[in-house]
């Protein structure tokens, strides 16, 4: 095989290697039974789980789920630094506003365009009704990973605070916490920022370009065996 040969292949797959890799949090694997109630702009505006960044440290996505809405609850979906009892600094990530009136079990998924986060760092990801003009005044739930106690994930935890319509108190007051004993549904996807920067410098085609030159490439040296 030739040195040009080499240098395709190596640079395909490593590409292609490098762009599946993640990290991932996963609580729904734990089995539903029960819900934190309610979540509502009246009663509790404010539901979340705290999370903590391993090796992977770009956000891709996040899911948190509702159930049991009596009328139609709206929100949005915020990532914010934690330090322990309150989220501090500005919003990461804020989504664009969200209606659920439903009532089996349903996620809702944010893809937060590849978001940059500090390495062995509490963050929390939250859902609320706060500051949204006009909002609808329903409630909903929020299924929890297990049975509560059971600690699902070890590195956060379940926090809600009842901050009413004023969202400034979520970064100035102490939450509710739920000291280690509950988890909400929740899901998280990571990648490095090598994935993150090799995805953003070599588009998706143009990988699958790579992958099928470096094929063609090895068809090439294997029939030039067989001719031999």
């Amino acid at each position: 095989m030739n040195v040009c040969a080499r240098k395709l292949i190596a640079v395909a797959l490593t590409c292609s290697a490098g762009l599946a890799q993640a990290g991932l949090i996963n609580t729904t694997t734990a089995a539903y039974s029960g819900s934190w109630a309610p979540f509502a702009d009246t009663n509790t505006a404010t539901y979340g789980q705290t999370f903590k960044t391993g090796a992977d440290t770009v956000l891709d996505s996040f899911t948190l789920y509702l159930n049991n809405a009596a009328g139609t609850v709206d929100f949005k979906a915020y990532v914010y630094a934690w330090n322990g009892s309150k989220a501090v600094g500005q919003a990461l990530y804020t989504s664009d506003l969200q209606h659920f009136s439903g009532s089996q079990i349903t996620g809702f998924s944010f893809n937060t365009g590849g978001l940059q986060l500090s390495s062995s760092q509490k963050y929390v990801a939250f859902l609320s009704t706060s500051g949204i003009a006009g909002g609808e005044d329903g409630s909903a739930s929020m299924p929890y990973a297990g049975v509560y106690g059971s600690n699902a994930y070890a590195d956060g935890d379940f926090v809600f605070y009842n901050n009413g319509d004023d969202f400034k108190k979520l970064t100035t007051n102490a939450w509710d916490l739920t000291g280690g004993r509950g988890d909400v549904w929740f899901q998280a996807s990571f990648s490095s920022a090598l994935v993150s920067a090799q995805a953003a410098a070599i588009p998706e085609p143009a990988t699958m370009g790579l992958t099928a030159a470096a094929l063609a490439a090895v068809a090439l040296v294997r029939r030039r065996r067989s001719e031999a």
